[in-house]
């Protein structure tokens, strides 16, 4: 897959610093897709880059684009193939890893343990991919248009979706900073 990326850092008044060394892995114990490059799937007005720069970084941030080539994507919005991967894959944490307690399994760790079992002799290639891309709903701040008028479900158009990159390497290209405009 090949896209553009929003990646959202904290402004310490640095931008060639950010451009020069960004972007900045991740490796928070809450990293919802285990450790690695965060970017905001592109749309028009970079709505979820914004937020996240507003309540993550106390309004002082900012907002870089990135080319992304990810052709060993674990895309968990829009392949149900990879969705099954994925299920697949939890089955064999479950099997390696028993002391591990799955009521604690969380994406990011399940991720991260994949990432350590794809490291062993006999499981290599089990988890080859180079970045995951998925989707959640935390906010009620989304455009959403009701499926009927007698239901509270409806479509959302700017559905909030990430990708994390595992890796820097030739998967991102041309960072930059795209926000603020006194940075341009």
């Amino acid at each position: 897959m090949n896209t553009i990326g929003y990646n959202t850092v904290r402004d310490d008044e640095n931008p060639d610093y950010i451009e020069d060394y960004g972007p900045f892995k991740c490796t928070r114990g809450d990293a919802w897709l285990g450790h690695g490059y965060y970017f905001w799937e592109e749309d028009e007005e970079m709505f979820y880059a914004h937020k996240w720069g507003v309540e993550s970084c106390d309004n002082s941030y900012v907002i870089c684009s990135a080319d992304l080539n990810l052709p060993k994507m674990l895309d968990l919005s829009g392949s149900v193939t990879d969705r099954s991967t994925l299920k697949e894959l939890i089955t064999v944490i479950k099997e390696l890893d028993k002391k591990y307690d799955k009521n604690l399994l969380t994406v990011g760790k399940a991720i991260e343990l994949l990432k350590e079992i794809n490291k062993r002799p006999n499981y290599k290639g089990v988890f080859d991919f180079d970045s995951i891309r998925a989707q959640d709903d935390p906010y009620a701040t989304r455009i959403p248009i009701p499926y009927t008028s007698e239901t509270s479900s409806a479509l959302n158009l700017n559905p909030r979706v990430q990708i994390c990159v595992f890796n820097k390497g030739d998967t991102i290209k041309n960072y930059k900073i795209v926000y603020p405009e006194d940075y341009l």
